[in-house]
């Protein structure tokens, strides 16, 4: 029932917002089953808020969403996936890692998602908040710009709205 979905959701991004930075995520690990209730666009919100309770904490990053990127699941949950690669860029924002550029590059460009429009939501957030304020006119840079200037031209709403916002926020 959409009211039900709607306190769901404010609950899950209100706990993020309480948490953030804390890396306590205990909430959410100790109430998988009712937060696997979330759909759609509300589960990638709840993959993501991880990104805002364990803002940098760099070392574990890659560590504590493995679980949740894509092609670690039987089942691709593209919702969740997106989340993830979206928590990512969250962790590392604004500390420009090639590492993780790269890794979010690699899920853009993997032909296994078949351009699939919320993963590459999730990466593009994930590459402009990793990216913030890093317009500089270095190579690896432009090579981005281009990437998610190819996105946006794709004329999808999905991943072109994130495309769009990544630039903005890596030209700031």
């Amino acid at each position: 029932d959409s009211k039900n979905s709607v306190a769901h959701e404010s609950i899950l991004i209100s706990n993020g917002f309480m948490n953030a930075y804390t890396t306590d995520d205990s909430f959410l690990r100790n109430n998988l089953e009712w937060v696997a209730k979330a759909t759609h666009w509300s589960k990638a919100n709840a993959t993501a808020s991880l990104g805002t309770i364990h803002r940098a904490n760099y070392g574990k990053a890659m560590e504590l969403l493995k679980p949740y990127f894509p092609g670690n699941q039987p089942n691709p949950q593209w919702s969740t996936h997106s989340g993830s690669l979206f928590g990512l860029g969250l962790i590392h924002a604004g500390d420009k890692d090639q590492e993780v550029n790269n890794f979010l590059l690699n899920a853009i460009k993997n032909p296994s998602y078949n351009g699939n429009e919320i993963l590459i939501h999730g990466a593009c957030l994930g590459l402009g908040l990793v990216n913030l304020g890093s317009c500089d006119g270095e190579e690896d840079n432009l090579l981005m710009y281009d990437e998610l200037k190819n996105i946006l031209f794709m004329d999808s709403a999905t991943s072109g709205e994130a495309a769009a916002i990544a630039i903005g926020l890596t030209m700031m």
